[in-house]
């Protein structure tokens, strides 16, 4: 076991700790605070302020006085050492990533409320946060303790959620949003950091941007001469409250949208990736935001995974009335500018809000409180309840058949979701109204029905926030016919998330197709759109077709390039970044290239099948079959329950002609994810090949899906090839339904009938 003044004397002598470092642009709190005191002081017991610190006797909060706690059968002790000086040195003993006990010392604490974390560095500028936290709330409430955040499962050393893993790294997954002005200084060759920042927590000019103009212009006495006062961003007169029509009481609205505050708070309150170096005030132009997708969302739009605040709070017509953050919380303290049901009072009439006529609960009581109907919570890492800000109306009557949440029942445990519409029904009827689906509830009933193109172009076409109608593109147009027809008048949209979701839209499409499509939006206002254009044309096939690019398209395909490839340079420690490489220079034929990084984003995140897929794409398309048959099998031996690994190794076997082993992959493919379609549709073009027709008919039945023309066809081919007439003519009159005015399908349905009526 390594002595711990031992090791805390070898982090200090390789300088692993971070170092502030000085900016010419980035001038610090200090010098803020010369003219703007009241705010530096609101700001200073802020979480913002307290979002990252040294570890020392008034910032650790947690117990280490030589107290254990037990994860996993692994005993982790935390303690605490003096030195001469009279400083305390804080450390935990634990297990490291090849499962042996080593005691390491804490460097920073992350968060002080309701939790709080610890970083702990490494020889290589790594700093990984432990995954044993303290909860801090009050000992009443269950605080003051030790947790670990996955409670329920067994993490172990070789886990990809370890702590030691990539998923705990602080450098690229938590750095940007708890420090102002982050330089993560990754260096490729070694895979080692030197990670630096202007201040360690998020200071003022973490949301303001860079102060050296403004503190200028404020000395020469000429600041109401520049723009935004010589900020990059215009975050002050974004904070007054909108008009809210007849229900809100009146004030002064807004000249901006808010999208710069919104941009500046939703950088790190959202879930998304980083396209861009976050300078300027557009969103979409430094990041790629998560639409409402299965796994970190309810159908609805409500949230589900660690989601934050900004994808909800783009749903709600509070957003799309021009609120902003800065409406609700004060921008330096963080607290919530009024208390209760005052705080929407401040816009919401509460003669007409605030009266049991309205909430149907004691005044008393929690169900009397906005938030608690409007804005349920949902607790993330074990002790950390979130408010979810699409601000909706609750839908017990939809949440059975939909598989959604709702306030209600939340509160109501003892209750079911019958007995909440009854009550919700009730109430309205007795004012003489009714519920109406409002358009997270329009969403919800598109993706979760049978698909339907009709209600898709409507959807688009009306008056849906944009979240919502991109979120619709991304998750249906591939999967429905003539999807060309819903997707491609939304690259003209307004709004560049619903753009950017049209390209995705799109992928399906012949590439030429697509090509042309696409390439105007090389040309797009935002880097969003604009990437989004790149990587649908990024391909084996773009070497081939670049000509057929005017001249102006092959200059903006070069600008995008550059641009798209320098930002994949900022982010070489992750798979995401290796993969997306790995795209780029086989798009260039570079084979060799692209195969590197692909490998390198699978020895970074061996756990992702996304990079084992693409390198077994790669694999095909140069004829390596059994290299990619070798690969696939290697990667199942840890990832047996992945379902696209499943169907690929089935479609690798199949090309090497070993189609006794494909069988049983393609068939696991469709056990594991038993509502992939097209799984299931090639396990049974598999079973119709090798002669197993019952068993392929008995598939198409299973999915259950008429209006699949595909599926149908193969059912028909099936039956008979088994000279199973009426299962035959079962599946005709369906294609006929499909396409009703196909004499070929006619004659087709009546020759059966002939040979049913001759075998009587």
């Amino acid at each position: 076991m390594i002595d711990a003044r031992c090791y805390l004397c070898l982090l200090l002598l390789i300088g692993i700790f971070c170092r502030a470092v000085a900016s010419d642009e980035h001038l610090g709190v200090a010098v803020c605070q010369e003219c703007h005191a009241q705010q530096v002081q609101s700001w200073q017991n802020s979480h913002h302020a307290l979002a990252m610190q040294r570890a020392s006797k008034t910032s650790v909060l947690g117990d280490f006085s030589n107290t254990t706690f037990i994860y996993n059968g692994i005993k982790s002790k935390f303690f605490s050492k003096e030195d001469a000086k009279g400083e305390t040195a804080f450390f935990v003993e634990t297990d490291d990533d090849r499962g042996r006990i080593q005691t390491f010392p804490i460097a920073y604490t992350f968060g002080v409320y309701p939790l709080q974390q610890y970083l702990i560095g490494f020889p290589d500028g790594r700093y990984q946060a432990l995954s044993i936290a303290w909860d801090s709330r009050p000992k009443s409430q269950g605080g003051q303790r030790w947790f670990h955040l996955y409670p329920e499962e067994k993490i172990g050393h070789d886990d990809p959620l370890h702590w030691t893993g990539i998923h705990h790294n602080w450098n690229n997954r938590c750095a940007d949003c708890h420090s102002t002005n982050v330089k993560k200084n990754h260096q490729p060759k070694s895979g080692s950091y030197n990670t630096t920042w202007s201040e360690i927590n998020v200071a003022c000019e973490a949301c303001h941007g860079p102060g050296k103009r403004h503190v200028e212009l404020a000395r020469s006495a000429t600041l109401a001469a520049h723009p935004n006062k010589g900020f990059t961003r215009d975050l002050e007169s974004a904070t007054a409250a909108a008009i809210l029509g007849a229900i809100g009481q009146s004030k002064k609205k807004t000249s901006l949208s808010g999208k710069d505050q919104i941009a500046t708070c939703g950088g790190c309150h959202s879930r998304r990736g980083l396209i861009g170096d976050g300078s300027n005030g557009e969103f979409h132009d430094n990041f790629r935001l998560a639409l409402i997708e299965e796994g970190l969302y309810h159908p609805d739009g409500q949230i589900r995974d660690e989601v934050f605040e900004l994808g909800s709070f783009m749903q709600s017509k509070m957003f799309h009335q021009g609120v902003t953050c800065a409406n609700c919380h004060d921008p330096h303290s963080l607290q919530l500018k009024q208390q209760g049901n005052a705080l929407c009072a401040q816009c919401h009439n509460a003669s007409e809000f605030d009266t049991p006529s309205h909430h149907h609960h004691a005044a008393t009581s929690s169900g009397a409180q906005c938030v608690n109907c409007h804005m349920p919570e949902t607790t993330y890492m074990v002790v950390d309840p979130r408010r979810d800000h699409s601000l909706r109306i609750p839908r017990p009557d939809l949440s059975d058949q939909l598989g959604t949440p709702n306030a209600c029942i939340q509160c109501h445990q003892d209750r079911d979701n019958p007995w909440a519409a009854k009550a919700l029904n009730t109430w309205l009827a007795s004012e003489g109204k009714t519920l109406v689906d409002r358009p997270v509830d329009r969403f919800a009933r598109l993706v979760t029905g049978p698909t339907n193109v009709a209600e898709l172009r409507n959807f688009m076409n009306g008056d849906n926030p944009a979240i919502l109608r991109a979120s619709a593109l991304s998750r249906l147009a591939n999967n429905i016919r003539n999807g060309l027809g819903v997707a491609e008048p939304n690259l003209k949209d307004p709004d560049p998330l619903v753009r950017a979701a049209a390209v995705t839209a799109l992928a399906a499409l012949p590439y030429e197709q697509r090509l042309a499509s696409v390439a105007p939006l090389l040309s797009d206002s935002t880097r969003l759109v604009r990437f989004a254009a790149l990587e649908s044309l990024l391909g084996p096939e773009l070497p081939g077709f670049r000509n057929r690019l005017s001249a102006a398209e092959q200059s903006r395909l070069t600008q995008v390039s550059k641009d798209y490839h320098s930002n994949l340079l900022r982010h070489l420690d992750t798979a995401d970044g290796l993969m997306g490489l790995g795209m780029f220079h086989l798009s260039h034929g570079d084979t060799r290239q692209a195969e590197q990084y692909y490998r390198r984003a699978i020895a970074v995140e061996p756990y992702r099948v996304e990079a084992t897929i693409n390198l077994v794409d790669l694999y095909q398309l140069v004829g390596r079959h059994q290299d990619a048959v070798n690969l696939l099998r290697q990667t199942l031996q840890h990832n047996n329950e992945s379902s696209v690994l499943h169907h690929s190794l089935g479609l690798a076997l199949v090309r090497t002609k070993n189609y006794n082993e494909a069988l049983p992959a393609l068939a696991q493919a469709a056990k594991l994810a038993p509502q992939n379609t097209r799984y299931a549709y090639v396990y049974a073009v598999a079973l119709n090949s090798l002669g197993r027709h019952r068993e392929a008919i008995a598939e198409v039945r299973r999915l259950n899906q008429p209006a699949n023309a595909e599926l149908q066809m193969l059912g028909l081919d099936a039956a008979q090839r088994l000279q199973d007439w009426p299962a035959a003519l079962t599946f005709a009159r369906a294609l006929q339904r499909l396409t009703p005015y196909d004499p070929a399908l006619e004659k087709l349905a009546r020759d059966l009938e002939s040979r049913i009526e001759k075998e009587r």
